[in-house]
């Protein structure tokens, strides 16, 4: 973006800002040679990049959240060389351009609400409900497969959702006024009851009564032009069981209070309107929000190949601090200690690492149409890390069904929309019945990770793709394998490691497949080494290399091979396999060795005597 940066000051300089970030002084306060860059780049404003929310203040200087300016200047000024003047400056630790999120570019397909359910044993009255094949596909539109589906149904025999489960949109805004969704938002008291124009609960932030505008930092929330926020809100908990429109995977049971709430953070509006992303994600974090929901990316051409720091700082933040207080204690209405983020992993259609989604502490969600098969827009890579459906216009109503805004659509407050997008908040969603279901003193995100990350369909991704083997995540989410209960019997270890086939460089490792609980392990994990493996350091050693394996597509007794290929001559390698189920629990290790051939040089031996002529 032209004519702004961020950038993160030394620690130390601290102190010499805080008088700037206190009453906004002019920049006379600040260092001098801080100052005459700032003048020299034609800076017209200067402000904290995450403003300090007065509750958790010690908690966001202690992760270096203060260190953060965002500069507007002169969108003549070349921005490489206003890095550069930025860069070179003492108080100045790093710097980075403001990227351009991708917008949402797929239209959403309106549709006529009908007045009755034509759903098969549809357990709530939402009209459309059978039209929302993600949820239970029955195979009865054309092409589609039965069973490619999120495994709904089963799952709402469980849990439907809670209201101290705040997931938040990140995103374009919710339509506030939408009769699905409604009820089901995220609602500050303080401010609702307060006064217009007062930061009521002390937060930081005026009139933030369901989320807050990132766009024009005030809590005005509206409808981005796509109606994308809305659609994704409705995936993660339209109200259920009201008998209008269609469901949501955490939208309750129709019940007063039930169902998971939504908080929408503002970031996309109408054409060329962005938001900071970054402060969203602190603020969802900051205000309640446990699972944090970002159906967007950065564009592909930007050829982005890290994340952006400050976009790091806070998703840690989140991860670290969602649900606690300013120690990092769960707080006692919390339902989980540190938060969940998911990002979708973007629709270039393309095999490269797109971030957010590639960063690995986030849940990266890759995008299926109704019939297993990948959808042809998916990113993929090894950094994906769960398939969900995103819909595939191809089919007859294959995209995803949910609810859109009518000051948006005009008359249609329901369509359908297609994107890795629309698979994200599926995952998001599941996440919510979980951590509504799971969820208590004690309960941390890490136990919600692992169990989120092994729900999934008995059903092998990679057979069904074998394009794409290894790059659309470990398997098909589905949200009834949420509720499967663990007996915590450990895999079978891994008994037959065989090495065969070694020649200089190459070499053929296999074992035979073994049981787990439900049937078969979710993966193998191989180790190969230089340096000895143990049971004590195998998950340790630095130089290890580390592959996951699908474990869903090896039956027990079944031959799991792994080709090595660019090994050293004459070099002694160490290998460790272990078997891990859905509750990432490891079988005992199995360590076998083997030794690459010696690559002789080639010799020639000159036969005659006397002299010799070469040419």
């Amino acid at each position: 973006e032209a004519g702004v940066l961020y950038f993160r000051i030394q620690r130390s300089a601290k102190s010499s800002l805080r008088a700037f970030d206190a009453n906004g002084a002019s920049m006379s306060s600040l260092p001098s040679q801080m100052a005459q860059s700032l003048r020299s780049i034609g800076t017209e404003s200067l402000e904290p990049l995450f403003p300090i929310d007065p509750r958790f203040e010690e908690r966001m200087r202690r992760e270096g959240l203060d260190l953060w300016y965002v500069v507007r200047f002169n969108k003549q000024q070349d921005l490489q060389g206003a890095m550069q003047t930025l860069a070179s400056t003492p108080e100045i630790e790093y710097t980075e351009p403001v990227y351009e999120i991708a917008r949402p570019t797929g239209k959403a397909v309106a549709v006529d609400a009908p007045r009755r359910s034509d759903a098969p044993a549809a357990p709530f009255d939402d009209p459309m409900l059978g039209d929302q094949w993600h949820y239970n596909n029955t195979g009865r539109f054309s092409r589609s497969v039965a069973g490619a589906d999120i495994g709904l149904f089963k799952a709402w025999k469980t849990e439907t959702g809670k209201p101290n489960v705040i997931v938040a949109i990140t995103d374009g805004g919710i339509d506030i006024t939408h009769p699905d969704l409604k009820d089901n938002l995220y609602v500050n008291q303080k401010e609702l009851n307060g006064q217009e124009g007062v930061d009521d609960d002390g937060n930081g932030f005026i009139d933030d009564i369901n989320g807050f505008n990132f766009i024009h930092n005030n809590g005005k929330i509206y409808p981005d032009d796509e109606s994308h926020g809305t659609h994704v809100a409705g995936t993660v908990a339209a109200r259920n069981n009201n008998g209008i429109g269609v469901a949501g995977i955490a939208g309750g049971d129709g019940t007063e209070g039930s169902g998971a709430r939504l908080m929408s953070c503002q970031i996309f509006g109408g054409e060329r309107e962005g938001g900071n992303s970054a402060n969203a994600i602190v603020y969802s974090a900051n205000n309640g929000a446990v699972i944090s929901q970002n159906s967007w990316g950065y564009i592909y051409k930007a050829n982005i190949t890290a994340i952006p720091q400050s976009q790091k700082a806070a998703i840690d933040y989140f991860i670290k601090y969602a649900g606690c207080d300013k120690d990092g204690n769960q707080l006692p209405n919390s339902p989980m200690k540190g938060g969940v983020v998911i990002f979708a992993a973007g629709n270039d259609g393309q095999d490269y690492r797109s971030f957010p989604g590639a960063y690995p502490p986030v849940i990266a969600v890759s995008s299926m149409g109704p019939g297993w098969k990948a959808a042809p827009y998916t990113n993929r890579g090894d950094w994906v890390d769960i398939m969900a459906p995103g819909g595939d216009e191809r089919y007859s109503k294959g995209g995803v069904l949910s609810t859109l805004s009518k000051k948006i659509m005009k008359t249609q407050e329901y369509g359908y929309m297609q994107g890795t997008s629309l698979a994200c908040p599926h995952v998001s969603g599941i996440a919510a019945l979980l951590v509504s279901e799971f969820g208590k003193p004690g309960f941390t995100n890490k136990d919600c990770e692992i169990r989120l990350l092994g729900s999934l369909k008995e059903k092998d991704i990679d057979a069904e793709n074998p394009s794409y083997r290894g790059r659309l995540g470990r398997g098909y989410i589905d949200a009834s394998m949420l509720f499967a209960s663990n007996s915590g019997i450990k895999p079978k270890t891994i008994t037959d490691v065989k090495v065969e086939n070694v020649s200089f460089t190459t070499a053929d490792v296999s074992w035979t497949g073994v049981e787990a609980q439900g049937g078969k392990p979710l993966e193998y994990r191989f180790y190969l080494s230089e340096t000895p493996l143990t049971e004590a350091n195998y998950e340790k050693v630095k130089d290890a290399l580390y592959a996951r394996i699908n474990g869903l597509g090896y039956a027990k007794g079944a031959k799991v091979a792994v080709p090595l290929a660019a090994l050293k001559d004459n070099t002694k390698y160490h290998i460790g396999v272990v078997a891990v189920d859905r509750w990432e629990q490891k079988s005992l290790p199995t360590f076998a060795e083997f030794t690459t051939r010696k690559n002789n040089p080639p010799v020639l031996k000159l036969e005659a005597e006397g002299k010799l002529r070469v040419s």
